[in-house]
């Protein structure tokens, strides 16, 4: 899921196929294919997160279409007050999810930065 992702906080066997695309796609000089975790973690090309259950997909989707809608006059608190509004807890997160970050974490920095890159390659 997205807060998984941007923390780094993966498994291992996920960093361990990582190591081995080198071999595969050829060399990687910047990050050898490896995950990069805080605001580097995704592209604005970003499809989707694997092991993420319906209640965070409607709420990263809904917050996707709104900052995409007002790009320019959304800030940074009424993304963060959004999504901890919006934002499933335990159990409709799912079991293998995080939830999101303590409202003081420096984690909502990245979490914002990476929303407002991924908002920006969606279409309706």
């Amino acid at each position: 899921g997205l807060v998984r992702t941007i923390t780094g906080n993966v498994d291992q066997w996920y960093l361990n196929k990582h190591q081995q695309l080198d071999s595969i796609f050829g060399i990687d000089e910047r990050y050898h294919h490896m995950p990069q975790k805080g605001a580097l973690c995704c592209s604005k090309d970003t499809i989707s997160f694997h092991y993420v259950e319906a209640a965070e997909n409607i709420a990263f989707w809904n917050i996707l279409q709104k900052v995409k809608q007002q790009p320019d006059s959304i800030s940074d608190e009424q993304i963060k007050k959004t999504m901890r509004q919006d934002w499933p807890q335990r159990p409709e997160i799912g079991a293998y999810a995080h939830p999101l970050p303590a409202s003081q974490s420096p984690v909502w920095n990245d979490m914002i930065k990476v929303i407002r890159r991924i908002s920006s390659g969606v279409t309706s």
